[in-house]
């Protein structure tokens, strides 16, 4: 038996920890943009855009147009992740943005599927439900075999025009979770739809996968949001069907075990939640949900994963500006301070920066400087928390419109808001050793 001198030993070992070193993700480093903003101000961020090349196109309006699409934040690579489509009326898209924000650059993952790609060839087309799904049942969709899985490309991507709060971010499999994906043929009510299907985008392979199992929620009035402890991507909503057939629908609840990749039907949510946003509250390990539309409310629900049941918060009003009003704003959970942060509208009246705390039960309006104006945070904006540059990210309306990144839309803009500066360090420091012995 040949024994190994310890210069060979001590070789592989240093080999062996730089290919564990390199095989990690490298975390993008905290923004020096971000670092100076101060409390209670949002600030918009003048990004840079790159196609899916790397070629610069910030200058010639390159910036995302996904005004109408959600955003949600990757701990993976440090980063914010937006899929969907322009805007309003027959306008569509399938490209993927991820958001550097340590370099503040905004990168297209992949080129967009073109025309050819879609069951019509150009927008507004005038397909109806009946004719794309092949059936008059409202509650019914299969599409030609040539558009298997339904709502997808030939390339098998799925596309949307609006996604809301419909992503989530899987952080086990480290994909992107979409269901019920909002497409639209034209103007008309029958020609705009979705389906109940759900889709995973894996971010290091820059591809698309579909669920055998479904949550059967409606593109619109629904919302999601990952909880890492139980490892559920949970979504909540109303049932699918066909335009003018919300009669049939009614309130539901869904999880993805993301070990299985199974859809369960889970108790059935208290109220709709229209257009409401779905948050992990990382202090008490469970959702929270605050208003809706159709009717307004202005609750603040609470839903445990681990026991499958809903709870109503009583809460605390700002002593001085009362309760938040009613409605289905944006919303995100700041986990350094355990703080839910709304703000936006859906259709109701606009409700401005509103701070609930949920270790006091306390609401407080912040009178936040620089807040963008209602026009701005209209459903579909979206907020997302980034935990390491202690900032939320708002994708607001710009108010233009744009074809570069996708077919033509609405463009975005980005703003970014801080509520409080980041919690104490209190690690303690490890203990003192000889760094010159073995």
């Amino acid at each position: 038996m040949t024994r190994r001198s310890t210069p060979t030993l001590l070789a592989l070992l240093v080999l062996t920890i730089a290919m564990v070193v390199e095989a990690r993700p490298t975390p993008a480093a905290v923004n020096p943009a971000l670092t100076n903003i101060p409390n209670n101000t949002w600030v918009q961020l003048n990004s840079k855009s790159y196609d899916a090349n790397g070629t610069d196109i910030t200058v010639a309006g390159g910036w995302p147009c996904n005004s109408y699409s959600a955003l949600v934040y990757d701990p993976d690579h440090r980063a914010l992740l937006m899929f969907g489509g322009g805007g309003h009326g027959g306008r569509r898209g399938n490209d993927v943005w991820m958001y550097d924000i340590g370099s503040d650059a905004w990168r297209m993952q992949y080129f967009p599927d073109p025309e050819t790609s879609y069951p019509y060839s150009v927008d507004d087309s005038g397909m109806t439900f009946a004719q794309y799904c092949n059936s008059t049942d409202p509650m019914t969709c299969n599409p030609s075999a040539a558009w298997l899985p339904r709502g997808t490309t030939t390339n098998k991507r799925p596309w949307t025009s609006h996604s809301f709060d419909q992503l989530s971010y899987d952080e086990t499999n480290h994909k992107l979770v979409l269901f019920g994906p909002n497409f639209i043929f034209g103007y008309g009510s029958e020609h705009y739809y979705g389906v109940p299907d759900a889709y995973a985008y894996d971010v290091a392979s820059k591809t698309w996968s579909h669920y055998s199992s479904i949550p059967k929620l409606y593109h619109q009035m629904s919302r999601s949001a990952y909880d890492p402890v139980h490892k559920l991507v949970v979504a909540m909503g109303r049932t699918w069907t066909a335009p003018g057939n919300s009669w049939l629908a009614t309130a539901e609840c869904w999880t993805l075990n993301v070990t299985t990749g199974v859809w369960t039907k889970k108790a059935t949510p208290p109220i709709w939640g229209s257009d409401a946003n779905l948050v992990w509250d990382s202090v008490n390990n469970v959702m929270l949900m605050y208003g809706a539309d159709y009717p307004t409310t202005a609750d603040l629900w609470a839903y445990d994963p681990g026991t499958d049941t809903y709870q109503q918060k009583t809460t605390l009003p700002d002593p001085t500006y009362g309760m938040p009003p009613g409605g289905a704003p944006n919303a995100a959970f700041d986990s350094a301070h355990g703080i839910l942060l709304i703000l936006g509208r859906s259709d109701a009246p606009y409700i401005p920066t509103w701070a609930y705390d949920v270790r006091t039960t306390r609401w407080k309006k912040m009178n936040a400087t620089n807040e963008p104006g209602t026009d701005k945070v209209i459903i579909g904006s979206q907020l997302a928390y980034d935990p390491e540059n202690n900032v939320f990210f708002l994708n607001a309306l710009r108010g233009d419109f744009s074809s570069t990144g996708g077919f033509y839309g609405e463009r975005g803009e980005l703003y970014a808001y801080r509520y409080g500066p980041s919690a104490p360090d209190v690690t303690p420091p490890s203990a003192v050793r000889n760094l010159t012995s073995p």
